[in-house]
């Protein structure tokens, strides 16, 4: 879309209210497609890749990945946010906000460049100097894509973001995995890291229609900062807040180590971080247009909080059964001091993505100083917990994350009350059958465990798979589960005659 067709120098938000639900569950529908392609796509590239190369290369690296997210919400601004929250912007808002953003990345990689010594200095791994200033280039592609992006959120348009992350993580994890094998170490993550952000943007930038003009408007800025400081502040918290284990964690602990907690939280994030974001990216801007109305709002919440924990719990709960199966399989005895870190993650992403649904409302609902000042409180807890617990070591460290998600989910639950007539009672009440099911699955997969000997690890896993997701359909039914009998339901009026759709009444 050129600037020349934005009616009145406007980009008004087209869908109606009416129209809205049907955005939103297309919107959904094509995150999925991206999520289980990319996921499946991701994993296998990851698998491959720590199988290739160790612990340390995936704890660098971590360490990397942490600092780069704290500076890309620092050039974000919050921008993002308000653009999106705006029911309508102008072309200046859209050029000034990409201008303000070139210029940010090049301030913040100026700091990188020049703070790479004291930060390798710090965590006494000097590879971490050119490690830095060379994934730093992604600020600039990021900052290119942002804009377009936005654009494409605010139509709840997300099919073309299917056609653009699938090649572009499939290119940059075919060239990792060649230099891994070809000895280039930690490199190669460096590599898929800079190389997907960059055909990520190419590609944005071919598919989507949006161009800058020159235009930069103070008014404009203005406008929008005095609205985003709030949001700027809150998006840095936010990524302190997700990355600061890593960093601290990055201090007390040997790299190797670090590399442990690495990998096993890039599979949480591959599965139930993954699957929330999905959601949230579409419902996000269709709370926004529906943000005024509390019966609407409440409605579209609980239809959100059902769908992803009938997702994320039992994936969550088939991982912490086969997580030593299938790190011993397809990563190796090496990899074997990363299980006890992989299922207490498992819990906490169960956790967590109650507790960043509920934030999701906030952002939309609440003011920018209420978000803030809940972010300063999550913040202050997780770091007390880690400052407490870090002499213990990584096992019981992880355990207090879990308290500290579990704080967080009671937290946002309790302000969200104010926006909608959704309290933490009746959400537990909502959630219990798909943790009822999750629980019953996963004790069939145990079951499955002991009876088949711990040699016979591919046996272990042709039978479990299956089994879980007949299991757990299962166990949906006997519980009904809302959300398994939606999905169920329209796949039956497709699919099937009515005589058949009736058994899921």
């Amino acid at each position: 879309m050129s600037n020349s067709q934005i009616t009145k120098n406007t980009l008004p938000i087209e869908e109606d209210t009416k129209n809205l639900k049907q955005k939103t569950i297309k919107g959904i529908m094509w995150n999925f497609v991206e999520l289980f392609g990319k996921y499946g796509l991701t994993l296998l590239i990851s698998l491959t890749l720590a199988r290739i190369l160790g612990p340390k290369d995936y704890g660098l690296i971590g360490l990397a990945t942490a600092f780069f997210a704290i500076a890309n919400a620092i050039i974000d601004g919050g921008f993002k946010t308000v653009l999106i929250r705006k029911k309508t912007v102008t072309s200046a808002d859209y050029n000034t906000i990409f201008y303000f953003n070139l210029f940010a990345s090049a301030v913040v990689y100026a700091a990188v460049f020049f703070l790479a010594p004291l930060i390798a200095k710090f965590y006494g791994e000097p590879r971490l100097v050119p490690l830095t200033r060379f994934i730093g280039i992604t600020f600039f592609f990021n900052a290119l894509c942002l804009i377009q992006q936005t654009d494409r959120s605010r139509k709840l348009n997300f099919k073309i973001q299917a056609f653009i992350t699938l090649p572009a993580g499939l290119v940059s994890g075919a060239v990792a995995i060649y230099l891994a094998l070809n000895g280039f170490g930690v490199w190669s993550l460096a590599v898929q890291m800079v190389l997907g952000s960059f055909l990520v943007t190419g590609l944005y930038w071919a598919l989507n229609g949006w161009r800058p003009s020159l235009v930069f408007s103070w008014g404009s800025f203005r406008e929008m900062f005095s609205g985003g400081v709030m949001f700027f502040l809150y998006s840095i918290l936010q990524s302190i807040y997700t990355n600061g284990v890593t960093l601290i964690v990055g201090k007390v602990v040997p790299v190797q180590q670090l590399g442990y907690y690495t990998l096993g939280n890039k599979i949480i994030t591959l599965s139930s971080q993954n699957i929330r974001n999905a959601v949230q990216t579409v419902t996000f801007p269709a709370f926004s247009k529906v943000q005024d109305d509390r019966k609407k709002l409440t409605q579209g919440y609980r239809m959100v909080i059902q769908s992803v924990t009938a997702i994320v719990f039992p994936l969550m709960a088939a991982l912490f059964i086969l997580s030593e199966p299938l790190i011993q399989l397809f990563l190796g005895e090496k990899w074997i001091p990363a299980v006890p870190y992989l299922k207490i993650l498992c819990v906490s992403g169960a956790i967590s993505s109650l507790s960043s649904i509920n934030a999701n409302v906030l952002t939309v609902k609440a003011s920018p100083e209420l978000n803030l000042k809940l972010k300063v409180v999550r913040i202050t807890l997780m770091l007390s917990v880690i400052a407490l617990l870090a002499n213990f070591g990584m096992i019981v460290m992880l355990w207090g994350m879990v308290f500290n998600y579990a704080c967080a989910y009671i937290l946002n639950s309790y302000f969200n009350l104010p926006y909608m007539d959704y309290s933490i009672l009746r959400q537990i009440r909502d959630v219990l059958p798909a943790v009822a099911s999750s629980v019953f699955m996963a004790m069939i997969l145990y079951c499955i465990q002991m009876i088949i000997p711990v040699d016979a690890l591919h046996l272990q896993l042709i039978l479990s798979v299956p089994v879980a997701g007949i299991s757990y359909v299962v166990f949906c039914y006997l519980f009904k589960v809302a959300a398994m009998k939606q999905f169920l339901q329209s796949i039956g009026k497709r699919y099937f005659p009515v005589s058949v759709r009736t058994l899921y009444p």
